[in-house]
């Protein structure tokens, strides 16, 4: 990935094509928590591409409000954008019973969290981690590393470790028994770790 100080720089320079590169950088990282936050009972009408092209759309059309300078900065303004269309989502689908706040700031803290629970995964399957990446967002090493993975791979990685779900739950996402969703975790893991140590090598 390029220098993240440097694209924010030509980002704001030029809005129209250096902000577009910009956010590129950050499709996988954001559809890997749509994902993982995107209601089960609204996977038949919405898919995480949909919530995540808005949220990208937003990004463009307030970018100029963006005061920060730092990549962890601007990883958590587009979460906070990702989390309203969420919400907004939610609301469209499930009606008034989707307007309480007091379910809007359990999601809020629910994609905080998932930001929270890729670092662990990082932290887990790297080596020799430098301080260069612990400076940046551990997600978007993440995120670009389960994109070079199968899709039942980088499922299982998803709501194993990301979504926090169970492997009766798993099981039951994913049409296999607990005991073959576990292997396939298993599997996922040790694809996942060179392709970490891939992905900061590049950083380095």
């Amino acid at each position: 990935m390029p220098n993240m100080n440097a694209s924010l720089s030509e980002a704001r320079r030029d809005p129209g094509s250096g902000l577009g590169v910009l956010l590129e950088q950050y499709r996988s990282y954001l559809s890997m928590l749509a994902r993982a936050n995107l209601s089960r009972a609204l996977a038949p009408r919405v898919s995480p591409s949909d919530v995540v092209q808005s949220t990208m759309l937003k990004a463009c059309k307030y970018f100029e409000h963006f005061r920060g300078s730092t990549e962890p900065e601007f990883t958590a303004w587009l979460r906070q954008i990702l989390t309203r269309e969420l919400i907004d989502v939610t609301r469209r689908y499930q009606g008034t019973a989707a307007r309480d706040i007091g379910r809007e700031q359990p999601l809020a803290e629910m994609v905080d969290q998932s930001a929270e629970a890729v670092g662990a995964v990082v932290a887990a399957n790297m080596t020799s981690p430098s301080g260069r990446v612990h400076r940046r967002d551990l997600g978007v090493l993440l995120a670009n590393a389960l994109e070079q993975l199968s899709e039942d791979h980088r499922t299982v990685l998803i709501l194993r470790n990301i979504s926090g779900l169970s492997w009766p739950e798993i099981a039951e996402r994913t049409g296999r028994t607990p005991k073959a969703a576990g292997m396939l975790w298993t599997r996922a893991l040790e694809r996942l770790r060179p392709l970490i140590q891939d992905e900061h090598g590049r950083e380095r």
